[in-house]
């Protein structure tokens, strides 16, 4: 299967505006969900709501590098009592996504909303069929992904990422390393050989949960992941250890604390964003060094940049 462009899709039912380049796979999969809609007279819902009909929201894929795939669809409906009314309708579609798309394993999600407005990952996701565990396969690890879960999804650029990473920590030899942020455990398992102890640490309970779970499958005893909101636990830990590398890999608005990192001598930043890093930097006394770009976005404006702070 071709691995151009991203494996990861949300668009809006209501005008279908695509917000990633598709693949030939996910391509197959919008087509293939319009036509079930079409044939099935359910809604698309725009400004008229059917109450006595299927309304249909939203919808997030993310398909794997097994090519499995994870699809949320979000509903609008103001009936408490959704699931006993469509259940066998999701069923349907289930078969029909099967039927009708060529990935090796679906497991279909879906998550409601009473307004024009997508719900929060941490609202409840109800199953409806298809395997509950799907994996990336990284290297020569598995890493548990989940329908809410954070994922570098450009799979080739997401390697590239990697080994530039890894080659830094090698060349800046240390015994443990501290990471915050995005792509945690996969980062974690891919460097695991570098170092004596890692530490990851992810504000996202879903990411958390997912990391637990690949950790445990793939029998890693040198990494260690804590759910930190705050990041209080990772402000506190990087005060303790003294041979230690640090990187931090921001969310596209920033890290929002790169003042309290300030007194270390050389940290690892990874951008999303340039805007919102430049923004943070813009009162601290550091410089720093792009060690390398990866377009992990394909089609938007961003790149993922890898960039070397100096004290």
């Amino acid at each position: 299967m071709s691995q151009i462009g991203r494996n990861y899709i949300k668009f809006d039912f209501n005008d279908i505006k695509l917000s990633e380049t598709w693949i030939r796979s996910l391509q197959s999969l919008k087509d293939c969900l319009l036509q079930y809609i079409e044939i099935f007279n359910f809604n698309i819902f725009n400004k008229i709501y059917n109450p006595s009909s299927l309304n249909f929201y939203s919808l997030t894929a993310k398909l794997s590098s097994l090519n499995e795939i994870y699809i949320l669809v979000i509903f609008v409906s103001r009936n408490e009592s959704f699931q006993e009314k469509y259940k066998s309708s999701l069923k349907d579609l289930y078969k029909y996504l099967k039927l009708n798309t060529s990935f090796n394993n679906i497991s279909l999600y879906y998550q409601l909303t009473k307004s024009k407005e997508k719900p929060s990952s941490i609202n409840p996701i109800y199953h409806i069929d298809g395997p509950l565990d799907i994996c990336e396969s990284i290297k020569s690890y598995k890493i548990f992904i989940s329908p809410n879960s954070f994922t570098q999804s450009n799979y080739n650029a997401m390697l590239q990422l990697y080994d530039l990473i890894d080659q830094y920590t090698k060349d800046n030899k240390t015994d443990i390393l501290h990471y915050y942020g995005r792509g945690m455990t996969p980062i974690s398992h891919v460097l695991k050989d570098n170092f004596k102890k890692i530490y990851g640490y992810s504000s996202c309970r879903i990411s958390y949960n997912d990391g637990i779970k690949s950790v445990k499958i793939n029998n890693i005893y040198n990494i260690e992941l804590l759910y930190d909101e705050n990041k209080e636990k990772f402000f506190e830990n990087i005060n303790k250890d003294e041979n230690k590398t640090i990187i931090i890999s921001a969310s596209r608005n920033g890290f929002h604390k790169l003042k309290m990192v300030n007194k270390f001598n050389k940290f690892l930043y990874i951008a999303c964003n340039m805007k919102s890093f430049l923004k943070e930097i813009k009162d601290l006394p550091i410089t720093y060094t792009i060690l390398g770009e990866v377009d992990m976005f394909p089609g938007t404006a961003f790149l993922e940049t890898i960039i070397q702070i100096n004290l």
